[in-house]
Order: structure tokens, then C-alpha cells, then sequence
């Protein structure tokens, strides 16, 4: 998997780049993805996405690639996102994915909570 965050300015190159990388992943913050893809198809996102930065030079896109062991120990702090909101797991169909949150369910006591008052 990997995961994809970007930090763009210019709000047409922003755009463009959050819709190229909801074609190959999953939004889990508001610039960050995780994309569970192979190396093939991240090569093809990565030239996209150079392609879109050239347009933006104060910008850029950090790609961490993560294992299945690293996957595995990822902690969310909070709430994760819920099913059909902007940051919520979206399938192709448009409907919310029922996959990917029974990840967050089956994890149940390894996400700690964040409680704020």
C-alpha cells in the first residue's frame, strides 16, 4: 500500500490531483490517500502526477510506501471516517464501501480514541 499526501497551492492543480488520486485510492485525510495498488499502477499514477505538479512549482507530493507488516501496525487516533462523507470510503459505484470499514471494525481495540472535551 501506499500512502499519498500533497501540500499544492494553486487550487486548479490541487483539484486535479485529488481527482487523479481518487481514481487509484482511498482519501483519508483532506490531502492525504491510501492507496492499496501494485508497483505497476503506481508507476502509471506517479507519471500522472508529475505531470499535474509541473503545472504548480510551489507544490508537492510525498509517497510512503507502506508493507503489509507496517499496514498492519497503523494506528488511527479519533473517530475513522464515516461511511458516505467526503473523507468516508467511497466504492466506484459511488456507495460507501463496506470492505475497507470492516477493516476499522475488525481492528476494534487497536485504534485508541481521542476524546476531546
Amino acid at each position: 500500500m501506499y500512502l499519498v499526501s500533497y501540500d499544492i497551492t494553486n487550487d486548479r492543480c490541487r483539484t486535479k490531483v485529488a481527482k487523479e488520486l481518487e481514481n487509484y485510492g482511498v482519501r483519508v485525510q483532506y490531502s492525504v490517500f491510501e492507496c492499496d495498488i501494485t508497483k505497476e499502477k503506481m508507476e502509471e499514477l506517479y507519471e500522472k502526477l508529475i505531470k499535474l505538479l509541473q503545472k504548480d512549482s510551489t507544490g508537492n507530493i510525498r509517497i510512503y510506501f507502506l508493507c503489509e507488516d507496517c499496514k498492519k501496525k497503523t494506528r488511527i487516533l479519533g473517530v475513522p471516517p464515516k461511511k458516505g462523507t467526503p473523507t468516508g470510503n467511497k466504492s466506484e459505484e459511488g456507495e460507501a464501501s463496506e470492505e475497507h470499514d470492516d477493516d476499522y471494525e475488525d481492528a476494534g481495540s487497536q485504534f485508541d480514541r481521542l476524546i476531546i472535551i
